[in-house]
C-alpha cells in the first residue's frame, strides 16, 4: 500500500456545496404539488394511484386536525403503521403540522413502543385499527394519556370479536367433568391452582358482589359453567348469566337450579340483555382479559353502567397489570386506566381498586387486582376525551386554518436505535440536514418524475426518510408493497419485472433475497426499467452487484454508508467492475457537506492506510440523542479537525482507513454493535432483556456469521428456581420485550456458560455450539 505516512489531502473532504439550507422537506414537496398535482405520488398496485394533489389534500386535513389539538412545532407525534398510503399521508401530515414524526414499528411489542412514547411525552399516535390496542397498551406502560388517530376508520367501533369461534372454544372447555376446569381454571397445567385456591377466588368475587349492594339483582357477563353463580345463589334478589357458550349456559343453569335466567350473547351484546335501571350489579369475573381490545372493554362498560339502578356497581375481577413479556395475548389493563375512564366514557365514574393480599392466593392469581365501578353524582358535565379519533374526525377539520408548517431548523423526525444499556436511544434530525441529503441524491442521480421507487424499508429504518420524502421531493412516485408481500422475494421480483419500477433502496440482504429468485434466463422481450440500486446499512456482498446487473441491465449500483446520527447517508461509492483484490466493496467518499475523519485515540488524523476510529462531520450530523445529554456529549463533540467554528463531529464507533484512491475502507466495529438485515443492534440491549428472563442466572450474547449476514446467538444458564429455564421460555420472554428483528436466531440453554483462559465467557465457543446441527447441541 502507498506511503503510510502521508496524511489524507484536504481536498478529499472539500465537499462544501450550496444547497437550499433555509427550506424544509415539506417546502420541497409543495413545489411538486404545485407543478403537477395530477402526477402519481403513491402507487398501490393493480393500477391504483394516489396523486400529489390527493396526498396534499389528505395530509393537509391531518395537519389541520393536529393543529386544532394543540400539536405543532416542538411536539412529537408517533406513527405506528405498516407500509401503506396511510403511513405516507401520516408522515407528510405530521410534518405539515410543524411537529416531528416518530416512527414506531408494527413489529415492536408494546413495551418497546412505550419507550419513545414515554421518553418524548408523545400525546398522539397516528395508526390503524389493527394496531390500536398495542398502541394503547404502550401508552399505559409509558404512563401517558395517549390518544390515537385511526386513519383507516370512518367511525369508532368496538374491536371485532368472533363470537362463534369463542363460543365453540368455551363449549369444549365447559364439557369437562370438573366444574373448576369447566369454568376455565387450570387449562394451563402449569398453573396448578388447588381446590382451596379456587375457593379463595370464588369467595372473594362473591364478597365483592354482595358488598356492592344489598340483595342485588345481578347480571354476570361470562358466567361459564356457573362457579360464581352457585356461590351467589341465596344472596341475590335475581341472577342472570350471560355467555357465548351454549354448553356452558346449560351447565350453569343445571348447577344453579331454579330462579336463574341464562342468555346466550357476547359481552358486546349486553345492551340487548339489560333492562334500564333493572340491574344492581354487573359482574365480569376473569372475563375482561379475553376481550379483543380496550375499545371493546369501553363499549361493554358503557352498556353496563348505563343500565345500573341508582347506587349500583360494576365489578371486574381478576385483572392484571401490563408488564414486559406480555400476557400470552390476554388484554392487560393497568389500574390507572380506570382513573381516566370518566373522561373516556363521558360518564361520572368512580373506581375503587382492590389489591390482593395474603398467602391464601395461588401464585398465578396473587398479583391480580379487582375493580368496583360506581356512577358518582356529576357536579358538571364530564368532559369527553375519546382515545380514538377517526378519519371522519380528521375530515371534519377541513375548514380549520392550515398551520404554518416547519422551518429548516425544526426537528423533522426522531428515530430510535438500539441502546447498549437495554434502552433505545432517539436520534433527532432537523429538516436542514435531511434536505441536504435529499437534494444531493436527486441531483447526483437525476431522480425525477419518471422514476418510481419500490418501497421495501420500514419507517423505523432511516432509509425510509428518503424513500418517502426524498422521492416526493423529486416529483417521483413510490410503489407501496403490502406488509404480507415484503418478505416474498418472488413477488417483489415480479413487481420489478412487470411494473415501471426504476429505483431500489434497501440493505443488501433484502435485495439478495429477491435475487435468489432471479436465476432463470433473462426474458429479452422487455428490458426491466430498474436503473438505480442503492445498497446500504451493511456489508455489500462482492457478488451482488454483478448478479443485479445480469438481471437488470440498466441498473447502476451504488453502495452508501453513514449512520442514523448522520442523516441517512454520508458517503457513497458507485460500484463498477469488481476488483478481484477487494475483500469488500469500498465504503466510498463523503457526499456534499459531509466530512470523514479517521483518527487515533487522541483524535488526531491518521495517515493513508492506517486503521483508526471513524468520525463524521458537517451538515449531516444530527442534533444528538433526545433527553440524553450525557451520551450526546460523549458521541457528538466539537469538530477539532476542520477548525470550523460551531461545527461538530459524530463518533461512529466504526473502524476504517483511507485508501490511496481517496475512498474509505470500512473495517468493522469497535463495540458490541452489529447490523442484522440492515438494522443496527446493540447486543447489550439483547443481553439486558435476557437478564430479565425468570430463572436465568447467567447469560451472554454473541453473533454467528450466516449466509445473509450476522445471526444473533443467545446463551443462558438457569438456576434452581421454581420455573425451569427452556428455550421456549426464553423466546417467549424476548418476544415480549424486543422487536422481531432483534430476536436471536439461536438460543442455547446450558448448565453453565463456557469460560475461556481469561476467565471471561468464551463467545467463540458459543458460536461453535450454535453452528452445530440442533440434534447435536447440548441440552
Amino acid at each position: 500500500m502507498a506511503e503510510q505516512w502521508e496524511l489524507p489531502p484536504a481536498e478529499w473532504n472539500d465537499t462544501a456545496r450550496p444547497f437550499e439550507d433555509q427550506v424544509s422537506m415539506i417546502d420541497l414537496i409543495e413545489r411538486r404539488v404545485r407543478e403537477n398535482p395530477d402526477a402519481p405520488a403513491v402507487r398501490l398496485g393493480d393500477g391504483e394511484v394516489r396523486t400529489y394533489g390527493q396526498l396534499w389534500a389528505d395530509s393537509g386535513l391531518l395537519a389541520r386536525f393536529l393543529s386544532a389539538q394543540g400539536v405543532g412545532r416542538g411536539a412529537f407525534v408517533g406513527i405506528l403503521h405498516e407500509n401503506s398510503y396511510d403511513s405516507v399521508r401520516a408522515v407528510v401530515g405530521v410534518l405539515r403540522s410543524g411537529a416531528a414524526y416518530v416512527p414506531l414499528d408494527a413489529r415492536w411489542p408494546a413495551s418497546r413502543i412505550a419507550t419513545p412514547v414515554g421518553h418524548l411525552g408523545i400525546g398522539w399516535i397516528v395508526t390503524g385499527h389493527a394496531l390500536a390496542r398495542r398502541a394503547e397498551e404502550a401508552g399505559h406502560l409509558a404512563g401517558t394519556g395517549l390518544r390515537l388517530i385511526c386513519t383507516d376508520l370512518s367511525a369508532v367501533a368496538p374491536d371485532p370479536l368472533d363470537a362463534e369461534a369463542v363460543g365453540l372454544l368455551w363449549d369444549t372447555v365447559a364439557e369437562d367433568e370438573d366444574q373448576a376446569r369447566a369454568s376455565g381454571f387450570n387449562q394451563n397445567p402449569a398453573d396448578g391452582i388447588t381446590a382451596a385456591g379456587i375457593g379463595t377466588y370464588v369467595s372473594h368475587v362473591r364478597d365483592l358482589v354482595l358488598s356492592a349492594a344489598e340483595r342485588p339483582r345481578v347480571v354476570e357477563v361470562g358466567c361459564g359453567a356457573g362457579l360464581i353463580a352457585c356461590a351467589l345463589r341465596g344472596g341475590v334478589a335475581g341472577y342472570t348469566g350471560v355467555d357465548v357458550s351454549s354448553v356452558a349456559l346449560e351447565r350453569a343453569a343445571r348447577e344453579y337450579g331454579e330462579g336463574g335466567r341464562f342468555v346466550q350473547a357476547p359481552a358486546d351484546g349486553l345492551g340487548g340483555v339489560l333492562e334500564p335501571a333493572g340491574t344492581d350489579v354487573v359482574v365480569l369475573a376473569s372475563v375482561a382479559q379475553f376481550f379483543p381490545g380496550f375499545e371493546y372493554l369501553r363499549s361493554v362498560l358503557r352498556d353496563a353502567l348505563g343500565a345500573l339502578a341508582p347506587g349500583g356497581a360494576v365489578v371486574l375481577a381478576d385483572l392484571s397489570e401490563p408488564g414486559e413479556g406480555g400476557g400470552q395475548g390476554h388484554l392487560q389493563v393497568p389500574a390507572a386506566w380506570f382513573e381516566q375512564l370518566a373522561g373516556r366514557l363521558g360518564l361520572p365514574v368512580r373506581a375503587e381498586i382492590d389489591r390482593r393480599e395474603g398467602d391464601a392466593w395461588p401464585s398465578v392469581l396473587r398479583d391480580r387486582y379487582d375493580v368496583v365501578l360506581r356512577l358518582a353524582p356529576a357536579e358538571a358535565d364530564t368532559p369527553y376525551a375519546p382515545v380514538i379519533s377517526t378519519w371522519s374526525d380528521v375530515q371534519a377539520a377541513g375548514d380549520l386554518p392550515l398551520p404554518a408548517g416547519p422551518g429548516a431548523d425544526d426537528t423533522a423526525y426522531v428515530i430510535f436505535t438500539s441502546g447498549s444499556t437495554g434502552v433505545p436511544k432517539g436520534v433527532s434530525v432537523r429538516h436542514r440536514s435531511a434536505v441536504n441529503v435529499i437534494q444531493w441524491v436527486n441531483e447526483t442521480y437525476e431522480v425525477g418524475p419518471d422514476d418510481c421507487l419500490l418501497w421495501v424499508t420500514a419507517l423505523t429504518f432511516d432509509l425510509s426518510v428518503y424513500d418517502l420524502l426524498g422521492v416526493l421531493a423529486a416529483g417521483a412516485s413510490l410503489r407501496v408493497v403490502p406488509a404480507v408481500e415484503l418478505s416474498d422475494g418472488e413477488r417483489l421480483l415480479e413487481i420489478m419485472l412487470q411494473e415501471p419500477v426504476t429505483f431500489w433502496d434497501s440493505a443488501p440482504a433484502a435485495l439478495s433475497m429477491v435475487m435468489s429468485f432471479a436465476e432463470e434466463p433473462q426474458d429479452h422481450a422487455r428490458v426491466p426499467s430498474l436503473r438505480l440500486v442503492f445498497l446500504s446499512g451493511d456489508w455489500v456482498p462482492l457478488a451482488l452487484p454483478d448478479r443485479v446487473r445480469a438481471r437488470f441491465p440498466k441498473a447502476r449500483v451504488v453502495a452508501l454508508g453513514g449512520a442514523t446520527e448522520a442523516t441517512i447517508w454520508s458517503n457513497h461509492f458507485d460500484v463498477g467492475e469488481i476488483d478481484p483484490e477487494w475483500t469488500s466493496v469500498p465504503y466510498g467518499k463523503p457526499i456534499q457537506n459531509a466530512r470523514y475523519y479517521v483518527l487515533d485515540e487522541d483524535r488526531k488524523p491518521l495517515p493513508i492506510g492506517a486503521e483508526g476510529d471513524l468520525y463524521i462531520a458537517g451538515v449531516a450530523v444530527a442534533d444528538g440523542y433526545v433527553g440524553d445529554p450525557e451520551l450526546s456529549a460523549a458521541k457528538f463533540t466539537a469538530d477539532t479537525v476542520s477548525g470550523l467554528e460551531g461545527e461538530r463531529m459524530y463518533a461512529t464507533g466504526d473502524r476504517a482507513l483511507w485508501r490511496p484512491d481517496g475512498n474509505l475502507e470500512f473495517r468493522g466495529r469497535r463495540d458490541d454493535q452489529v447490523k442484522v438485515r440492515g438494522y443496527r443492534i446493540e447486543l447489550g440491549e439483547v443481553l439486558a432483556a435476557l437478564r430479565r428472563v425468570p430463572g436465568v442466572v447467567d447469560c451472554a450474547v454473541t453473533t454467528l456469521r450466516g449466509d445473509d449476514g450476522p445471526q444473533i446467538v443467545a446463551a443462558v444458564a438457569g438456576g434452581a428456581g421454581e420455573q425451569e429455564v427452556t428455550g421456549g421460555l426464553v423466546r417467549r420472554h424476548l418476544a415480549g420485550a424486543l422487536p422481531s428483528y432483534m430476536l436471536p436466531e439461536h438460543v442455547l440453554v446450558l448448565p453453565a456458560l463456557p469460560v475461556g483462559p481469561t476467565g471471561k465467557v468464551d463467545r467463540d465457543q458459543l458460536a461453535r455450539l450454535a453452528a452445530r446441527p440442533r440434534s447435536r447441541r447440548p441440552r
